[in-house]
């Protein structure tokens, strides 16, 4: 006995299902309704509805490429609501329709593969200026980038570090030996000095200025040391405490 087939359906996106017999091709005709056709499968008839199956679409055995179609609708293989796909085009799903996979962005190469904002499609492979970025690259205005040590696109394209923190470290500016100035407050205001980021208010290496030390065994306050006039005296004092 014939198992049964299941022929997939355009149109409607129903299911054709062969019975578990055929019918005899001598009664084939008078047997099947006026709207279907008597198509060959396995060396037996069988009624089909050639208008919605995608094995047999318009005429018996015509089957829909699977590449450039998922169904038939009144007899001609679709993709989706629109006709089966051409000029080397694939059909994506119903919903997207037909795309060229070698130049879409948004199917570059295979189905749902994107590629990255500031990247191009070319050939299938997703392309930025030209070169393909490598694991954990960011293609930025052409080039392939590092936002986690680009200075220039730091967290993210164009995000530019300026001033004292111009350095990027693990994708936020910083100062270019590391750390993080805080915002300013009474008596702490930080600025990058070589190693990393000093409170001129209070560090004795680096007082009111970078570098600026003051004498041993005095310390810095204020911005200034004790042993000699403060250099800046609205450096510490403009902002008030917290």
């Amino acid at each position: 006995m014939l198992l049964s087939v299941v022929l997939a359906c355009g149109g409607g996106n129903g299911d054709t299902k062969l019975p578990d017999a055929g019918i005899p091709a001598d009664q084939c005709a008078a047997t099947c309704p006026s709207d279907h056709d008597c198509c060959e499968f396995q060396g037996e008839s069988f009624c089909i509805d050639t208008s919605r199956d995608k094995d047999n679409c318009g005429t018996c055995g015509n089957r829909c490429t699977v590449d450039v179609a998922d169904g038939c609708g009144g007899g001609h293989c679709k993709c989706g609501q629109g006709a089966a796909c051409t000029d080397g085009k694939t059909c994506i799903s119903a919903a997207v329709g037909c795309r060229d996979m070698k130049s879409d962005p948004q199917n570059c190469g295979s189905p749902g593969h994107k590629c990255g904002p500031e990247e191009t499609c070319a050939a299938g492979v997703c392309s930025c200026g030209g070169d393909v970025c490598g694991a954990n690259m960011t293609c930025c205005s052409g080039h392939c980038s590092d936002t986690k040590t680009d200075p220039d696109n730091c967290g993210a394209c164009h995000n530019t570090c300026e001033g004292q923190e111009n350095a990027c470290l693990t994708g936020a500016c910083a100062c270019p030996g590391g750390g993080h100035c805080a915002t300013p407050t009474y008596n702490n205001v930080g600025m990058c000095c070589g190693t990393g980021c000093n409170n001129v208010c209070t560090d004795a290496m680096n007082c009111g200025a970078c570098g600026h030390a003051c004498a041993v065994g005095h310390v810095c306050n204020l911005g200034g040391c004790d042993n000699e006039p403060n250099p800046n005296p609205q450096l510490c004092t403009v902002f008030p405490l917290l």
